[in-house]
């Protein structure tokens, strides 16, 4: 008897006092490595109360004649399924946590129908912004036990002590959903964390950092299971361990967002010391001096930005970050300069006013005109992140977008087709009235650059047409001279630094677009 075939006829007692509870994070497969930021908070959370480990899967394109593979989905071999398998054969990890955007879902379903297939005995909780608008047909798939609805920390840690306790009373916990005893589906009150500075930072070290463009590398102290400790691998740190995350939700409420429903239009953001403290930790532990803050809106509130880039400054770190241009001024874009930033990202979206309005984005064109003109001043590199087919956008508008980024002068730019997304108010109200949604198989939500949806207005054509147009103003003699302009700007003060000449010169080299 083979020892898998042991382990499966002899199946831990998952919930007894004789058999620990142990949880298994897995981050799905992505074509952008990034960290997994939401895995990371919940294993922060749980540690030191259950065992916990987090699994990165990766996956590439299946060739003709390839071997069969330990696991495909669709066309793509996935690797790493045989590291969770491993684990919950040879060390008894019973609990699995999924998580994953639109896009992921259908792969999550699968493989959680994989696992259950092979360990019936195993509880599967499923989380994430997908999951949580989406959570009756999560619980449809046949192998999700429990959907955390929002954010999930406290909820994931009560879900283990529930199991542990072998009572499994999913009715006693607050943000879930879940099948009752007569297959009707339940969900408890909704839950969020409170005071957000309570949370410890980021369990990053226990992240297998894979290697710089999806391969594996296999540095000193590799594991056996195929994952690399972090000093291991500066490659995936520069990319995956400097994604930040200080702050959440947004006071906005755009048609085309998930988080006004997913935050409830709250703002939280952890003081200016502990993000400072949380740097610290990075570049002690992982030796980073770059990271990208991924925070929706990481410049709302300036009276913490002043305080957190007079702490920062000490540090001779690098960083990017996210900004919603009716907050920002010159004094602000001139302090987060000096206090180490070289890019920030701003939702432009539209150089329709109408359109903007439409869809309750709540910004004025004038003022992002005057945004992109004090950094072009600051000698800050602005990208502009831009979406091709609005709700009720016509060919104007789209003619509109194209002479106002023009106008803008943006460093790079970001652009991609309109995606209605569970959760988002052009999901749920506007897209049937305004045109149509092309498919709701979710795998087919990857894509942002064919369209999902088409309005009443464009055609396919139409937006392949103005997209490219729009892209084409990053490209060129002419725009690379003037990004060119502006890192020489930056470089007078930050010769030497290599991650930032890493970052800068790809980006002029290859803007994105």
């Amino acid at each position: 008897m083979s020892e898998t075939s042991a382990v499966l006829d002899n199946p831990p007692r998952s919930g007894s006092a004789l058999e620990p509870v142990k949880a298994l994070l897995i981050n799905p497969p992505s074509p952008d490595l990034h960290c997994p930021l939401g895995l990371a908070y919940i294993a922060a959370v749980v540690r030191d109360e259950f065992p916990v480990k987090l699994v990165q899967l990766e996956a590439s394109v299946a060739q003709a004649g390839d071997a069969p593979s330990y696991f495909m989905y669709r066309q793509y071999h996935v690797q790493g399924v045989h590291v969770i398998e491993r684990c919950i054969e040879k060390e008894g990890f019973n609990v699995i946590g999924l998580t994953g955007l639109t896009y992921q879902a259908n792969f999550n379903y699968a493989l959680a129908r994989h696992l259950k297939a092979k360990y019936p005995w195993i509880t599967v909780l499923y989380g994430g912004i997908h999951a949580t608008f989406c959570y009756k047909e999560a619980l449809a798939s046949g192998a999700v036990d429990v959907v955390c609805v929002r954010e999930g920390e406290y909820t994931f840690q009560d879900l283990l002590r529930s199991i542990r306790s072998g009572e499994k009373d999913w009715s006693r916990i607050d943000g879930i959903a879940y099948r009752d005893e007569q297959g009707q589906v339940q969900i408890t009150p909704h839950r969020k964390v409170g005071d957000i500075n309570e949370l410890p930072f980021p369990a990053k070290d226990l992240i297998p950092i894979y290697g710089f463009e999806r391969t594996i590398v296999d540095g000193p102290g590799a594991e056996a299971d195929g994952t690399t400790p972090a000093k291991a691998n500066p490659y995936g740190l520069y990319g995956i361990l400097g994604e930040m995350l200080f702050s959440r939700g947004c006071p906005a409420d755009c048609d085309f967002c998930g988080s006004p429903q997913f935050y409830l239009r709250k703002f939280r953001c952890r003081t200016p010391e502990l993000i400072v403290a949380e740097l610290k930790h990075c570049i002690e532990n992982f030796g980073l001096k770059h990271f990208s803050i991924v925070d929706d809106v990481f410049t709302l509130n300036h009276k913490i930005m002043r305080v957190f880039c007079e702490l920062v400054k000490p540090l001779k770190i690098t960083w990017t970050c996210l900004a919603r241009a009716d907050h920002m001024d010159l004094e602000m874009i001139q302090l987060i300069k000096r206090a180490g930033c070289i890019m920030v990202s701003y939702g432009v979206e539209s150089g329709s006013q109408r359109v903007l309005d439409q869809e309750h984005k709540n910004q004025d064109v004038d003022h992002v005109k005057d945004v992109f003109r004090w950094h072009r001043e600051a000698g800050l590199p602005a990208t502009a992140l831009m979406i091709v087919g609005h709700a009720g956008e016509t060919v104007a508008d789209l003619q509109a977008s194209y002479e106002y980024l023009k106008s803008l002068q943006p460093f790079a730019i970001v652009c991609q087709m309109m995606t209605p997304y569970p959760g988002t108010r052009l999901f749920d109200e506007v897209a049937e009235k305004a045109g149509t949604i092309l498919t709701r198989d979710w795998d087919e939500y990857i894509r942002t650059q064919e369209p999902i949806f088409l309005t009443n207005s464009l055609t396919r054509e139409e937006l392949l047409y103005w997209n490219q147009q729009i892209k084409s103003l990053v490209q060129g003699w002419r725009p690379f001279l003037g990004r060119a302009w502006t890192v020489g700007k930056l470089l007078k003060t930050r010769l030497l630094d290599r991650d930032f000449l890493r970052f800068t010169v790809g980006y002029l080299v290859t803007p994105k677009a």
